[in-house]
């Protein structure tokens, strides 16, 4: 019988709340509905934690919340006006690790226990950016918004919260430095040997690699944009900025990386002509839930000689090791696989294996080329 009356409680509180939006309603149950939201706040702002929370009674009546000194630090300013939030649409729990893991490996994740909403093991649910906090083995998730490109915008000041706050998504990409200061980007020259994951439970992950081979010291969440097999060698970026692989590696923006490939015998016209037209290989799609084998001839890519066993090709697709395989099938080995350059993002010279470098003021010009450049292309691929 409780349980049934809380239901319906419940039910009623929403439909109330709805009336008092469009200027109906009861305020005794709305501002009951509000007060018993506290707690939670009270809480987050205890943890350091500012929730940009703001219920459909919130912003129906744009109550006035001060937030207190904790959360004005974490914010960055000190304010005693009212701020006002846009509510930002939840997304599947999953998509937190969009940019470290494939969605069945995330999938699993969350069946295995590791990971936590609000501290409570989930097994599956929706999430709010800047409203719930998410654990992976008891660690905490940062910088899981920016991964899915849902951001805060304060284009007027950003150190000023008297304004309006607008939670957008990556739809709404804007160039500005201001975009720049709150993500990494590092090219991290990948030595052979070590592999694209950030999973710390497996030996040689180009994390552990970069924090404790070299002198970066990241300050947010960081990622690897693509892959790079274990045995290749070369460019490969690093960032905190979930906008930046679904820009470069997706749909009409997929950028074109470069690699110089070594075999085992001299290459003939012929083969070579064969893999710019494009070589029947089969692969497997890494993201599907239900992958199955694809036989499929690759797209047509440029293949430049530089010696009798070396060749420089670019492509504009990603195949799971595509290029090992288009050279097996013209009866080669690959003896060395080096990626020189991603999109217009290249290794510079003086870099040796292990080595890394900040972005340049020319790559983060092309990062903020192809971020708009998605942006232009969105409204095509809906």
């Amino acid at each position: 019988m409780g349980h049934r009356f809380r239901l319906l409680l419940c039910f009623f509180s929403l439909w109330n709340n709805w009336l008092v939006v469009q200027g109906f309603g009861f305020p005794l149950i709305r501002t009951w509905t509000w007060t018993n939201q506290r707690p939670r706040r009270q809480e987050q702002e205890q943890s350091g934690i500012f929730s940009l929370q703001a219920s459909a009674a919130a912003v129906g009546t744009a109550d006035k919340q001060q937030p207190s000194a904790a959360a004005s630090e974490a914010i960055g300013t000190v304010s005693t006006s009212t701020v006002t939030a846009t509510p930002a649409t939840p997304i599947r729990l999953n998509k937190i690790f969009k940019a470290t893991h494939s969605r069945r490996e995330a999938d699993k994740l969350v069946q295995e226990g590791r990971v936590t909403v609000n501290g409570v093991v989930s097994t599956g649910c929706m999430v709010t950016p800047f409203q719930d906090v998410v654990t992976l083995d008891g660690t905490i998730v940062q910088g899981w918004e920016g991964m899915n490109g849902i951001i805060i915008n304060d284009k007027n000041n950003k150190n000023n919260i008297n304004n309006n706050i607008d939670i957008s998504t990556e739809d709404s990409y804007s160039d500005s430095s201001s975009d720049h200061e709150q993500y990494e980007y590092i090219k991290y020259y990948k030595p052979r040997g070590i592999i694209c994951t950030t999973d710390q439970r497996i030996e040689n992950n180009i994390i552990h690699a970069l924090t404790t081979m070299t002198t970066y010291h990241p300050k947010h969440r960081v990622f690897p944009v693509g892959r790079l097999d274990k045995d290749s060698s070369g460019l490969i970026l690093i960032t905190s900025d979930g906008r930046l692989p679904n820009a470069s590696l997706r749909s009409k923006t997929k950028q074109p990386k470069r690699y110089q490939v070594t075999v085992n015998k001299a290459m003939s016209e012929s083969d070579i002509q064969q893999l710019r037209s494009g070589i029947v290989i089969t692969t497997i799609a890494q993201r599907q839930h239900n992958p199955k084998p694809l036989t499929a001839p690759t797209k047509p890519c440029q293949v430049e000689r530089l010696s009798r066993l070396k060749v420089e090709i670019t492509l504009t697709e990603g195949r799971n090791r595509q290029i090992r395989k288009m050279m097996a099938v013209l009866g080669y080995q690959v003896i060395a696989l080096h990626r020189v350059s991603f999109g217009e993002i290249q290794l510079d010279p003086d870099m040796k294996p292990g080595d890394w470098k900040q972005f340049s003021a020319q790559d983060m010009h092309y990062v903020d080329s192809i971020l708009i450049q998605q942006q232009e292309q969105t409204p095509d691929d809906q």
